[in-house]
């Protein structure tokens, strides 16, 4: 989703692509107000507006052209692939190419770009067109080589700054061939409402919390993690009859793979939720992940953790810092959900992590400094 965000007594301009919930109080947005401005107006700028303010002649000679390559393609391949031709050729690609005019225009207003997606096609467009751009760490950045997927998300990094969580972070990056002067340490403007948060819920006896891992490119890896999880709930389930199972799943997050594997375990007293984390983290017994950025989370509530990799890999999250213990054996699962660890962590060691953690709003003033 795209904000303009306007700034009223200046000239300056910012666009946006973090996403800005309606409904949950959204720590980036505060932050966004208070580096640049004290009275502001944001408003959602759909993709069909584009087209309003295109040039339809743009439009109609991106059409004419699209319509010259589909005509001197071979006639198998036009017959062979006509629908998919068709789609892309006389609308898709003409569409899309009816934005440029006012993209050119349009963006030249901006001095200002924000996104924690930086890998995405429309980030990567705007990081190109906008004079400064600034990347803000949107989750965990794993170990090195622990994970299939590898880096996916985070790099190659375009924007001119890199704005990250904490030292252990910027070292991370720094190990991928960052510059270090791309690279600010600011803290979380995301955690700022959980690192002040006060509990809210009582534990639930038997509730039981996975939170997903599933994200493109990785799908193989989270099926092998969620069904190894639930060959060590079963076994826990038969001694443990009234315990139940919360699935905590993502927005577009593929629910399919969860039920089918569901119910190949024959897992029948459970539910897939999409409400709110730390509610149900609040609410859990036992709280069971993979290395999702989730886990740190669950650690600020203070929740019992799980985490489900193999013992034998180098681990992708820093388990042995925090005293979480991590398997991937269902006999070791079952006997830690039913025998959750007591998990002590050193709060300065997690200072290293989130250099906000003891005083949330200094990255309000980390932003302002850098965007000086």
């Amino acid at each position: 989703m795209l904000y303009k965000v306007l700034r009223k007594n200046t000239k300056s301009k910012v666009l946006s692509t973090i996403y800005i919930s309606k409904n949950i109080p959204f720590d980036f947005l505060y932050f966004s107000f208070k580096a640049f401005m004290i009275n502001r107006n944001s408003f959602y700028f759909p993709k069909y507006s584009f087209f309003i303010y295109s040039s339809y002649q743009s439009y109609k000679k991106a059409r004419i052209l699209c319509k010259k390559i589909f005509f001197n393609l071979p006639l198998h391949l036009r017959e062979k692939y006509r629908e998919i031709l068709t789609y892309y050729l006389f609308y898709r690609i003409p569409f899309l190419l009816s934005y440029i005019p006012y993209l050119k225009k349009e963006l030249k207003k901006y001095k200002h770009f924000f996104t924690h997606h930086e890998v995405t096609k429309t980030s990567l467009l705007f990081v190109n067109l906008i004079k400064k751009s600034y990347s803000v760490q949107h989750g965990h950045l794993w170990k090195r080589n622990s994970i299939a997927m590898g880096d996916f998300g985070f790099f190659p990094t375009k924007c001119d700054k890199i704005l990250v969580w904490g030292e252990v972070f910027k070292s991370l990056f720094r190990q991928r061939g960052v510059p270090e002067d791309k690279i600010f340490i600011c803290g979380s403007p995301f955690y700022v409402s959980l690192f002040k948060r006060r509990k809210k819920h009582k534990k639930i006896k038997g509730r039981i919390l996975w939170i997903t891992q599933q994200a493109k490119g990785m799908e193989d890896e989270g099926i092998y993690i969620f069904s190894k999880f639930l060959e060590g709930f079963k076994i826990y389930k038969k001694k443990n009859k009234e315990s139940f199972l919360i699935i905590k799943a993502r927005e577009r997050e593929n629910l399919r793979m969860y039920k089918y594997l569901l119910d190949k375990f024959s897992i029948k007293d459970y539910k897939i939720t999409l409400s709110n984390l730390w509610e149900e983290i609040e609410k859990a017994e036992v709280v069971l992940s993979s290395f999702s950025t989730a886990l740190y989370e669950a650690l600020i509530l203070g929740a019992n953790i799980i985490a489900i990799f193999p013992e034998n890999r180098n681990p992708p999250f820093p388990y042995r810092d925090f005293n979480i213990p991590y398997t991937h054996d269902p006999e070791k699962i079952a006997f830690y959900i039913e025998n959750p660890p007591l998990i002590k962590f050193d709060k300065e060691k997690l200072s290293l992590f989130f250099h906000n953690f003891f005083n949330p709003e200094d990255v309000y003033v980390k932003f302002e400094n850098i965007l000086k």
